[in-house]
């Protein structure tokens, strides 16, 4: 005999399952989550906090070849789409967003092209415009941004 635990369990799953509003596999327009598989968030992930991650791992190669100073002269193409990026919280966007993410483009662009004894001292500027951003908009990844800093 099934108790009542056992079905307010199974009611949970369904109706949490039921809350991603699959179709074919892949998230309706409606539904706030993608189904990435490699995604950390059980949740899902919104298109400007997956982004950020791949953001993430540009600076944090540009830090291993600043310390060599080396640069990584490539600009990913995706970068561009920090201003059209779904966030997770609607909220995230306000009217300073877009002065943020020119000034990141700016600072990306200019690390790119540095050369010689500026590479460390663009790279960080770059990384200083993240966390200029990060503190007033999603101050979560603050620890971990100051963390691509080159002393």
């Amino acid at each position: 005999m099934i108790n009542m635990k056992t079905v307010f369990i199974i009611l949970c799953i369904s109706l949490y399952l039921g809350s991603w509003q699959l179709v074919d596999g892949v998230p309706s327009e409606n539904a706030t989550a993608f189904n990435d598989s490699t995604d950390m968030n059980p949740n899902g992930s919104s298109e400007l906090s997956l982004l950020m991650r791949e953001m993430l791992e540009h600076a944090q190669l540009a830090r291993k070849l600043a310390l060599e100073e080396k640069i990584n002269p490539e600009i990913p193409e995706s970068f561009n789409k920090i201003h059209t990026a779904k966030a997770t919280d609607s909220e995230t966007k306000n009217s300073y967003y877009d002065t943020f993410a020119d000034v990141y483009l700016s600072a990306v662009k200019s690390y790119s092209t540095s050369k010689g004894t500026e590479i460390v001292s663009s790279y960080n500027n770059l990384v200083n415009t993240c966390l200029a951003c990060h503190s007033t908009h999603c101050p979560g990844p603050v620890p971990r941004i100051k963390k691509l800093l080159v002393p």
